[in-house]
């Protein structure tokens, strides 16, 4: 996957734009972010799918490539629920880990309006962000 393609797949994501149910994503994917843990090809989609639903205005500001770094973005969106409504601006560093040229793990760590890591390996904050995102997805 190329950047220009892995920019695409973020945006169908995130704005959730036509299409982006049609996304190539990999059974094994992991989605990571300091709320949830998402896994599988179904489940990421779903969870964005309900993103989407509660913004679906949303757009994705910036997609990119953080200089030095082959697996860092960075990413802003503009959360919005209508097009003419004031978005709420989340930042983040978004870390993309490749197997065999596909997407197997988004990390979103994010960096304001607040900043917490998408990767903690604390058992208890693991086990709550799994848990929402069964729910999620």
């Amino acid at each position: 996957m190329d950047l220009k393609q892995l920019e695409m797949t973020i945006r169908c994501l995130y704005e959730g734009t036509r299409g982006s149910q049609d996304v190539r994503l990999p059974d094994q994917i992991e989605f990571h972010d300091p709320v949830v843990i998402v896994r599988g090809a179904n489940g990421v989609r779903r969870m964005f799918k309900k993103l989407n639903r509660l913004f679906p205005a949303s757009v994705v500001h910036e997609f990119s490539l953080i200089s030095g770094q082959s697996d860092q973005f960075s990413l802003c969106v503009h959360y919005r629920r209508h097009h003419a409504s004031t978005p709420t601006i989340f930042r983040s560093v978004l870390q993309v880990e490749r197997t065999d040229g596909e997407i197997s793990k988004l990390v979103e760590h994010w960096t304001h309006p607040i900043r917490r890591p998408g990767n903690s390996t604390r058992f208890g904050s693991r086990w709550l962000r799994g848990r929402i995102g069964r729910l999620l997805s």
